[in-house]
């Protein structure tokens, strides 16, 4: 498996960074010597709506801004989680991963995303702001 930024447009309108862009997870997988590649986008909740309106609706680390300029962003805590930095497999569950938020669970077959995943418990997420979510006592 390997996770990286993948789309860097919405609408025209180009990520200000590439690391700004969408999370593309791939898949190799051998079996009775035959190789089967795969790919898909993790589509967190934030892709899917830029998805539908074609359009940059959130801010993102690397400084693409969401439309209506300092007004609109400043005051703005809210990041889209790319969900583009690596991929780890835990247990029947591939994570797409990104710094700054929760991890996204895929179907590690399928490579379709489940969610933003708490790891049983273990995080706390946040529906105030999409990034740094806190951790929870783990044994």
């Amino acid at each position: 498996f390997k996770n990286a930024p993948a789309r860097f447009e919405r609408g025209g309108i180009e990520y200000a960074h590439w690391l700004d862009g969408d999370g593309y997870v791939t898949s190799l997988a051998l079996d009775d010597g035959m190789a089967t590649w795969s790919a898909r986008y993790v589509r967190t909740d934030a892709f899917d709506n830029e998805d539908a309106s074609d359009a940059v609706e959130w801010r993102t680390t690397f400084g693409t801004q969401k439309p209506g300029g300092v007004l609109a962003n400043a005051m703005d805590i809210k990041l889209k989680s790319p969900a583009n930095t690596n991929v780890m497999l835990f247990g029947d569950k591939l994570y797409a991963l990104w710094e700054a938020g929760p991890p996204y669970a895929l179907d590690p077959h399928t490579l379709e995303c489940q969610g933003a995943s708490d790891l049983g418990g273990r995080l706390r997420l946040s529906s105030s702001h999409g990034a740094l979510p806190g951790t929870v006592g783990v044994a």
